[in-house]
């Protein structure tokens, strides 16, 4: 319970802190709005920092821990006025309850304490882990990389240049490690999803609501907009960024409709627009697509609907603010992958790049997705053009909202087959899920909207219910998502959070380490191993490989060539030494995972596994050709300048 309890406390402190840096793109006197928008907007502001923070080597632990303080510091400053104002009206005259209100908040709030509280520590589905009783970690995904960034930022103010990490450069730049760093600066490992779980998702419910009070549809719609990120499941595949995306792109629509609509402070609203899309693209790669669609249809729709070239030239100042606001990420991904934004500016050091192979037919998999996937957003955006041919509706749309709404759907639409065909696999849903949270937050907004104004107008009452009878169709379309994320996985994750307890990682922290120190201070060090994230990064220039050969420096590693051929290579670039969880095979043993050769899961997963079953058979080989320099029954250490004497061959 007191770890429990110690972490709850972090992540409320973390929350705290983003919005008092949200509050700081507010010139004048924040609205409801804007208070509830604040969390998402400190999201993207933590992006900007973060990214000079690493770019200075100054986001370390105590850098990390500055920036956390000076924001509750802000956001405890901001709430000075207004509680001061609080205090004259309630002396001036009696405060009114709203009590229906305060009960149907009790709806979403219950709900997301449940979420916050069940993300604190939650299980993992690899049985074949030591710490599968304790966490939810992929071996993979945040083991070999998702950690790794983090703690390396943590240890020595920079995740630095790391070629030989491939989800470094694929999976997203560095706004997602900035905000684990935010959870890993006190709390363990197996807390990190707090940020995930509970600030982003808290920061999603907020936003919507801030899109509600903005879009005018009174306490009950800003309310209900709060449950529609909580419908669904909790995704803790890895810790990569999925509410925190939400966040912000909800956010980012909710500035849209500022831009484009009457406003009298374009300023702040470019400026919080570009930083928005900046965060949205920095978090997640797959959001990208969605992302940038949103601001080039919102342009062009507002453009047409205002007969006026104005808002061509406002959804381009956002697209520059958007790639200043990126820039510096882009500039350490460059130098530490050869590509400032994969894949879209360049593959950089991809496996690709160096052995080109012969393209194949897409798998059924491919047209599965694009088949399936496709049904719900098409469906919605020829729902939401039909209903605006009726000239009821035309009269009272909200135009802004109604560019907005159309132009996340169609982002929605076209990113679907951009990523099932880039990936080749059955996770597109997840990937795009804060697209499809945003899509389904937009269009129920602008349908409230629509049916208030049509409701105020003598005898067309009935339309005040446009909206709560989509939000109901929208809970019975998601009725066995809703079974399963309060049925079942909130219960245990909430169970566990509050009975279990971090996993000692000291032991797996101590043979990292002992291998560690059988190399030479300062020399650079190529690591394939089970839990790399344990490393003394400030000893050695430490180089993590998690998916072998899917991204090499130049001209690439020659992983299916031989052992000496990699030896070579690595000797090449003075890489000297080689550290390798031999006996777990770095937790991906071909006798485990042989399983991702089928071509069923598509050419880059059967590439990855491919890779990596020919990396350990070098590693392999050079062990018998090179010196050991540390071998303690699961893990060795290898000087690749180091031959063992040949064995003389008998007579």
């Amino acid at each position: 319970m007191d770890t429990f309890l110690l972490v709850l406390f972090w992540g409320l402190t973390v929350l705290f802190a983003l919005t008092g840096w949200g509050i700081l793109l507010v010139r004048q006197g924040c609205d409801a709005a804007d208070w509830l928008e604040a969390p998402a907007w400190g999201i993207a502001v933590s992006s900007f920092v973060g990214s000079l923070l690493n770019l200075l080597g100054l986001a370390n632990r105590a850098g990390v821990l500055v920036f956390i303080l000076v924001g509750c510091v802000l956001s405890g400053l901001s709430f000075i006025s207004p509680f001061k104002i609080l205090a004259k009206r309630a002396n001036s005259r009696r405060l009114r309850v709203d009590w229906k209100w305060l009960a149907l908040l009790a709806l979403p709030l219950g709900a997301l304490a449940l979420r916050f509280g069940g993300s604190v520590m939650i299980k993992t589905f690899y049985p074949n882990l030591a710490q599968a009783d304790y966490v939810y970690l992929n071996p993979g995904d945040d083991l070999k990389s998702y950690l790794v960034s983090p703690e390396q930022m943590l240890q020595t103010g920079s995740i630095g240049e790391d070629p030989f990490n491939c989800r470094q450069m694929m999976s997203g730049l560095g706004a997602q490690h900035f905000l684990n760093a935010m959870a890993l600066a006190v709390l363990a490992p197996d807390n990190v999803h707090i940020i995930e779980g509970g600030v982003g998702l808290a920061a999603a419910c907020l936003a919507a609501a801030g899109l509600g009070v903005r879009m005018q549809l009174g306490r009950t719609g800003a309310t209900l907009l709060m449950l529609v990120p909580l419908i669904f499941r909790p995704w803790y595949i890895n810790i990569s960024s999925t509410t925190t995306t939400a966040a912000v792109l909800i956010a980012l629509c909710s500035a849209l409709l500022q831009l484009f609509g009457p406003t009298g402070n374009r300023g702040r609203i470019l400026l919080t627009s570009g930083l928005l899309l900046g965060a949205a693209s920095s978090l997640k790669s797959t959001t990208i697509p969605s992302a940038v669609i949103l601001v080039l249809v919102a342009a062009g729709l507002s453009a047409l609907a205002q007969k006026s070239w104005r808002p061509l030239g406002l959804g381009f100042l956002v697209g520059l603010g958007g790639l200043a606001a990126m820039s510096p990420w882009m500039w350490w991904q460059y130098h530490s992958s050869g590509t400032p934004l994969y894949p879209m500016l360049g593959r950089g050091f991809h496996v690709e790049v160096f052995f080109p192979s012969a393209r194949v037919p897409f798998h059924g998999t491919v047209v599965h997705e694009l088949k399936i996937g496709l049904i719900l957003p098409v469906t919605v955006v020829a729902g939401l053009l039909l209903a605006w041919a009726v000239p009821a509706v035309r009269k009272v749309l909200h135009r802004p909202a109604a560019c907005v709404s159309l132009a996340i759907v169609i982002g929605w639409a076209i990113a679907w087959p951009l990523i099932a065909i880039s990936t080749e696999y059955d996770g597109v849903s997840r990937y795009l899920l804060a697209a499809c949270i945003t899509s389904l937050i937009m269009v129920l907004a602008c349908t409230w909207h629509a049916g208030l104004q049509i409701g105020a107008l003598p005898g067309r009452h009935w339309a005040r219910w446009c909206g709560p009878a989509l939000f109901a169709a929208l809970l019975l379309g998601h009725w066995t998502e809703l079974q399963i994320a309060y049925g079942q996985i909130t219960p245990d994750d909430l169970a566990n959070s509050i009975s279990g307890r971090p996993y000692d990682w000291n032991s797996e922290a101590d043979v990292a380490r002992a291998a560690q120190t059988a190399v030479p201070v300062g020399a650079k060090i190529l690591a394939y191993t089970d839990t790399p994230f344990l490393f003394n990064f400030t000893s050695n220039p430490i180089f993590v490989v998690d998916c072998p050969g899917e991204a090499s420096l130049p001209p690439g590693m020659p992983v299916r060539q031989s052992g000496e051929a990699v030896a070579s290579y690595l000797l090449g670039h003075n890489i000297r030494y080689v550290i390798y969880s031999y006996k777990t095979q770095a937790g991906s043993p071909r006798a485990t995972f042989g399983f991702l050769l089928d071509p069923s899961y598509g050419t880059l997963v059967n590439r990855i596994a491919a890779l990596s079953f020919a990396f350990q058979d070098d590693l392999a080989d050079l062990s018998h050709t090179r010196v050991r320099l540390y071998d303690d029954g699961s893990i060795f250490v290898l000087d690749l300048a180091s031959r063992l004497p040949s064995k003389p061959k008998a007579p």
